[in-house]
């Protein structure tokens, strides 16, 4: 007897790109999962909100683009969005063995969901397969996505996750982990410091990658200021719902000399009421920066305790920041060896994690080079969406 045709395998069935009319019925359905501290209504308008920005050229953040996958037959009005994503274009630095930095472009998949009663008929696998053959068509080296579902469902598509996806935790200060800033008082950054700060980083991380030497080809998402804008849009439009007129000022910290200075980017994610102080709202370190250090994450000798004396005043500033906004704590993303070895000689109040399930950086590439031939540089909040 012949094999039954899987549904998404059908014909009919196009990937595209939504109706303005679509667009509440897509966020509502989408409402119950993401909403976070929202209300449906105020997440409705937040989503609306952001894909208003991209009619703005240059767009204020990420170029953004939706997709939908749909029966073909059926007109606008009458047709059911089987599954459906978002993709952000986004700049990438490259550096093979033995040649010099490029600046390329990767796609960032978010957003991917499928409604309870479309579930588990392939349709979210093929509108993925569909969209990574619209990419390999892209001048783009590839797609990047950050599965919150574990690694096998990406994975067997072709998205092959990176090896280490892990985080460090810092408690919000209170009786049982106080901050004492016995050290030195970091300096608050504002909105008015960040674009000239990213565009600093993204040549501190050039020159690294310039100089780093391996066999491996290195990668990195450039973390420059339109991820931070876009970080923090969705942040204040979050807290301005939860807050009233009170918005967020202070955007990051900075301790150090120049030439030796160690600053943080920061945003604040509220996934939960935000009265509640235990409910487990973190402050997300977008972009850690180390100055003085080079690509493997290591500082000269010398100037070692120096790090680790800035190092905390931005850490410590982050917990005041955090205890302010009623969150539970402070969230690192992708430390290096030498920020590891450095919070645990500061004793502070700290967890290090290596996530499995849920933020789960994946990679496909279109380019001649395998993924277990990357060296990915910075997988920090930043780059996530």
């Amino acid at each position: 007897m012949a094999q039954q045709k899987a549904v998404a395998d059908f014909p009919d069935l196009i990937l595209t790109h939504h109706s303005p009319s679509e667009l509440p019925s897509l966020f509502a359905s989408t409402a119950p999962e993401w909403r976070g501290a929202l209300t449906e209504s105020q997440y409705i308008d937040q989503c609306i909100e952001l894909v208003l920005l991209d009619s703005v050229h240059p767009p204020p953040n990420l170029v953004h683009s939706d997709w939908i996958l749909v029966d073909n037959k059926l007109p606008v009005a009458e047709r059911k969005i089987l599954s459906s994503c978002e993709t952000f274009r986004k700049r990438v630095l490259i550096q093979r063995p033995e040649r010099n930095v490029e600046e390329k472009v990767v796609y960032g998949i978010a957003s991917v969901f499928t409604a309870p009663e479309f579930r588990r008929k392939g349709y979210a696998r093929r509108m993925l397969l569909d969209l990574a053959e619209v990419y390999k068509k892209e001048e783009c080296v590839g797609t990047l996505l950050f599965s919150d579902i574990g690694k096998k469902f990406y994975g067997e598509m072709g998205w092959k996750p990176l090896p280490e996806n892990s985080h460090i935790d810092f408690a919000s200060p209170n009786s049982d982990f106080p901050v004492t800033m016995v050290v030195k008082e970091a300096t608050p950054l504002f909105e008015a410091d960040l674009e000239k700060l990213c565009k600093e980083d993204e040549e501190i991380l050039r020159n690294a990658m310039d100089r780093g030497p391996g066999v491996k080809t290195k990668m990195a998402i450039v973390p420059d200021y339109k991820h931070m804008a876009w970080h923090h849009m969705r942040e204040e439009f979050v807290i301005q719902r939860l807050w009233g007129a009170k918005a967020p000022n202070v955007k990051g910290a900075m301790a150090g000399e120049p030439g030796k200075r160690v600053w943080m980017i920061w945003t604040r994610k509220y996934d939960f009421a935000p009265d509640d102080t235990e409910a487990g709202n973190m402050l997300y370190v977008l972009r850690l920066v180390i100055e003085n250090a080079d690509i493997g994450g290591g500082v000269p000798a010398g100037e070692r305790d120096e790090v680790k004396k800035n190092l905390r005043a931005v850490i410590e500033r982050a917990q005041k920041e955090a205890k302010e906004w009623r969150m539970s704590g402070v969230r690192l993303w992708g430390p290096s060896l030498l920020v590891r070895e450095l919070v645990k000689e500061m004793a502070v109040s700290s967890w290090e994690w290596q996530r499995e399930v849920e933020g789960i950086a994946s990679l496909m590439l279109n380019e001649g080079v395998s993924e277990d031939e990357i060296e990915w540089l910075a997988n920090e909040r930043y780059a996530w969406c």
